[in-house]
């Protein structure tokens, strides 16, 4: 069973004893692939994940910090059979979903956008939902998430309905591949 199967299944059963109009996944770098997976599982009919400058291939991760998740995680499993075994759980590029997504990424984090959100982008598959892939440049941060009140703006315009504003991220614009995005269904908490 993967992970993501069991949390999807507490999840549904606590999200179908609430009235809630949306449900928001967020995470950033390591967060990408777990926000992804769990998000796809869920059944509630408007699903967001957001994701930022997010590990969406572990196999185009940095090789030492592969190594050490692979010692630790899969007993030094050999790489060649751990991407065999196991090509989903720490690939996501290729995969379909059905949930709306955000996609945030900060240029200036070059080993991110081009290993990770650009393949990414290049096969995403939504199934029809809708997507926004936003590229921003912010020196400052790097890797790290957008400064904290871009991000608290940002969740909060997701979770209560408004439109993604592009002027609250830095330098930020639509990169192609969004699918449907003047219609991407932001819902409401409770």
């Amino acid at each position: 069973m993967h992970y993501a199967d069991l949390i999807g299944q507490i999840l549904n059963e606590y999200i179908s004893s609430k009235q809630y109009k949306t449900v928001l996944f967020y995470g950033t770098s390591a967060g990408g692939i777990p926000v992804l997976h769990a998000a796809n599982r869920i059944t509630h009919e408007n699903v967001v994940a957001c994701i930022g400058n997010a590990q969406l291939n572990i196999f185009n991760y940095y090789p030492n910090h592969f190594k050490k998740l692979r010692d630790v995680a899969f007993v030094k499993m050999d790489p060649k059979l751990f991407q065999e075994k196991y090509p989903q759980r720490i690939n996501v590029v290729g995969m379909s979903f059905s949930f709306n997504l955000v996609c945030l990424q900060n240029t200036v984090d070059v080993h991110h956008y081009d290993n990770h959100f650009h393949p990414f982008k290049k096969q995403y598959n939504s199934n029809n939902a809708n997507s926004l892939f936003i590229e921003y440049e912010h020196q400052e941060s790097g890797h790290q998430p957008l400064p904290r009140a871009n991000e608290i703006a940002l969740i909060q315009a997701l979770s209560s309905g408004r439109e993604v504003d592009l002027a609250g991220i830095p330098n930020g614009r639509l990169s192609d591949n969004s699918t449907n995005a003047s219609n991407l269904q932001h819902v409401a908490t409770e």
